[in-house]
């Protein structure tokens, strides 16, 4: 008795630790999802992609990377969408006018979803123009077999999918006999849906099988996977239960197996019993599961995997979307009104945010119930490869439906994602990198400051560690953006040099550009230019401008200089950047020589020069650290008149003038030479953008001859449903003589749980129209 206690002991001990290592293992791999609602699926070159990103997950990434690709995964166009509250993220793509006609690749990533690959990422095709002539390929088709479990073991009943594709892609409907390898049959099969099927027999010990199978006139022979000795996995479902039937072959009887079940790989059941000469057979109620896939595990006594199987849990979690127009057809001078009821499976009102598209494509309704949040949340982000239509399987609930999803998850069914390198959430913008000194040596305690090169504002300041490392994050980057980076050194002469981390070494998207400088050992060869930008920082005008900034101190004499002109001391623009300077400074009004070789200073201050800004600066408030921080490169020279001799020109004046002159079209400058100084581009987030809705009161003006329609007449990505689960929109239709009808599309999520979409049509009022034309 004392031996049978502690060996219960020991057994619950082992299955406790085991559970325990499985749970962790399930919470340590958090998972986020993302599915994109566009307005469309098809569209013309120039044309714009009305976007609502959806974020599943609690992992809390706050970036949404998307972009469009074409066949051979090059980037034709990518956007940022931010929401650092992870409550709505949208926007568009603006399709290139030069893009060719074609099929191409919509997707969307966070930072964090490239830890498990492109599969991991929301993907779909859209149209682009025409679609082009596909070459014509010599039918073929192959099929591949899958026991259920994962194995086919001797002696036992063993249920086998096996999906057919043809070359073109999709799934081809097949029919075929199974045969022993001594040419005996064993069985007839046939496809039930998009060339997946099942068959069930009792594979012998010692012997080989193979299937003849024929699809569009071809037949074709493929063996099946070897006969082994081992655990069986069998789940089905039965009368709201889940039946879970483990066996085994003579080698694993009476030996101890471990069952559990989880989703989203976080454990919600487990089981351990020692399997007698009968099996065994677990019973667990679907009402213990929330709605989805579950994953059930089959371990043997050395809690080695041996089987696994998915089984889809239907719940109430699906939203119905009902799409009321206020009249039954539709003209030009009638507002349009749609009241949006939202329920679940029990008829109860839901709040929710959803996302509503009005055009004027006759596929897209079609291609919605094929393809929608509801099906891509539940069944294809889940799955490996390429799943048709995965809608269908959602349609009702006839068994023929439901038979063909369990066999989808047979099929395509086995583990989605491989944990492999850790990529951080990326919640907000974020800049890390390293400094360098002279020998390539980190460089620690160093001050890295973050300009915003718009407005020249500090941004803020960060002290590199032991390993010269430093990080800016949560700083506001819209696309177009431009910073600086600027090392400080801790002394005099010091040289550092700025690298930033790369995001990615191993893949090939990349998130933060390349640093753009040319390092040199040479203190005389550094250059106050700045890297490539594409945006100017400042307002510039054709008309000469003068800004009194007040009385400025000038603390120190120039020396004469080579440049000395009609009694007035003048730097021009091409000398100022050969300039040799000490502490890498960038700004023009900073690095006018005094006698002893450093920066002029300047502080404001009675008795002091005027300075005049000249051609192309409109300052709202001028103030001395405005003047002091524009950019060399935009300056055409500086000159500095100690007396009133200028007076006629420039204004009168008893305190002298430093006269900026300002280059009327700032080039752009060359890559910086100082390797301390580091300009950012990087891809800021999109800018919100509204779709155009024409005003309710000019439809009396409108061109009624007009017969180029646009695809999208009313795009909304946020409405949101009120406590009684409703909600109401208005446009105004675009064309008199429009005979076109109008899909409705919406999608989107509850508050608490749920997703789901509605699909509706509305008439043009074929008489009225004609009586407006």
């Amino acid at each position: 008795m004392i031996s049978q206690y502690f060996g219960k002991i020991k057994n619950i001990c082992l299955l406790t630790l085991i559970c325990t290592l499985w749970i962790n293992t399930g919470f340590a791999q958090d998972k986020e999802k993302i599915y994109v609602h566009s307005d469309r699926n098809d569209y013309s070159q120039g044309d714009t992609i009305w976007l609502r990103n959806y974020l599943m997950g609690d992992v809390g990434s706050g970036i949404i990377y998307t972009e469009i690709t074409d066949k051979n995964k090059q980037l034709i166009c990518r956007t940022l969408l931010y929401c650092p509250d992870r409550s709505l993220f949208e926007g568009y793509l603006v399709l290139p006018d030069t893009i060719p006609n074609g099929v191409y690749l919509l997707r969307a990533y966070t930072n964090y979803l490239r830890n498990y690959g492109e599969e991991a990422f929301f993907q779909k095709e859209i149209m682009v123009g025409q679609p082009n002539e596909e070459p014509i390929v010599p039918w073929d088709f192959s099929c591949g077999f899958y026991p259920e479990g994962g194995k086919l073991c001797e002696g036992l009943l063993s249920r086998v999918a096996f999906k057919a594709v043809g070359s073109d892609g999709y799934g081809t409907e097949v029919n075929g006999i199974l045969y022993n390898r001594r040419g005996d049959k064993i069985t007839e099969l046939k496809s039930l849906h998009r060339g997946m099927g099942s068959f069930s027999f009792i594979p012998q010990r010692g012997m080989n099988y193979y299937v003849e199978m024929e699809s569009n006139g071809l037949t074709k022979r493929f063996e099946l996977p070897i006969v082994e000795n081992g655990l069986s996995l069998m789940c089905y479902e039965l009368r709201d239960s889940i039946h879970v039937i483990v066996k085994g072959t003579d080698e694993v009887k009476n030996k101890q197996f471990f069952v559990n079940a989880s989703v989203d790989d976080s454990i919600v059941y487990t089981n351990s019993a020692l399997l007698g000469r009968n099996g065994y057979r677990i019973i667990i109620p679907t009402s213990y599961f929330p709605e989805g896939i579950v994953r059930f595990t089959l371990c043997n006594d050395q809690k080695i995997q041996e089987g696994e199987r998915l089984i889809y849990i239907f719940g109430l979690d699906k939203i119905n979307i009902n799409i009321i127009p206020d009249q039954p057809a539709y003209t030009v001078h009638n507002i349009v009104s749609l009241n949006l009821e939202a329920t679940n499976a029990l008829g109860m009102p839901v709040e929710g945010s959803f996302s509503i598209a009005v055009t004027e494509s006759d596929t897209i309704i079609e291609q919605t119930k094929s393809f929608n949040i509801y099906a891509y949340h539940y069944l294809s982000s889940n799955l490996k490869g390429f799943i048709e239509d995965p809608g269908w399987y959602f349609l009702d609930s006839t068994p023929e439906r439901r038979t063909a999803l369990d066999i989808l998850l047979c099929t395509q069914g086995w583990r989605r994602f491989v944990y492999s390198k850790l990529f951080d959430v990326e919640k907000d913008f974020e800049v890390r990198g390293r400094v360098f000194d002279a020998f390539n040596n980190p460089a620690k305690d160093i001050s890295v400051n973050l300009f915003e090169m718009t407005n020249f504002n500090l941004l803020g300041e960060s002290i590199t560690d032991q390993d010269g490392n430093f990080g800016f994050i949560g700083f506001d980057a819209s696309d177009g953006a431009s910073f600086m980076l600027k090392a400080i050194p801790s002394q005099k002469n010091e040289l550092l040099r700025i690298e930033l981390h790369k995001r990615n070494p191993k893949s090939e998207i990349n998130l933060i550009p390349k640093a753009r400088y040319r390092y040199s050992l040479n203190p005389d060869s550094l250059s106050v230019t700045f890297a490539k930008s594409d945006a100017p920082h400042y307002s510039l005008s054709n008309e000469d401008k003068q800004i009194d900034l007040g009385e400025i101190t000038v603390t120190q004499k120039r020396k004469p200089s080579p440049n000395k002109l009609a009694g007035r001391y003048k730097l021009d623009g091409d000398l100022l950047q050969k300039l040799n300077f000490n502490e890498g400074m960038t700004y023009a009004l900073k690095i006018l020589p005094s006698p002893n070789g450093l920066p002029l200073e300047a502080q404001s201050g009675r008795g002091g020069a005027q300075f005049v800004i000249q051609r192309g600066v409109n300052f709202e408030k001028s103030s001395w650290l405005e003047v002091t921080q524009i950019p060399v490169y935009q300056v055409e020279s500086i000159e500095i008149i100690p007396s009133i001799k200028e007076k006629n020109r420039y204004g009168s004046s008893s305190r002298g003038k430093v006269i900026v002159t300002m280059k009327n079209a700032p080039r752009k400058p060359a890559e910086s030479n100082n390797p301390s100084v580091l300009l950012l581009n990087p891809e800021g987030y999109c800018v919100h953008r509204e779709f155009y809705v024409p005003p309710f009161d000019v439809s009396d003006t409108m061109n009624h001859s007009d017969t180029n329609k646009p695809k999208t007449i009313y795009w909304n990505p946020s409405v949101v449903t009120n406590q009684s689960g409703k909600a109401s929109i208005q446009f105004l239709p675009s064309h008199a003589n429009n005979t076109s009808n109008y899909s409705i599309i919406v999608e989107g999520l509850g508050f608490k749980s749920g997703f789901g979409y509605g699909t509706g049509i509305i008439k043009p009022d074929m008489k009225l129209n004609h009586k407006i034309k």
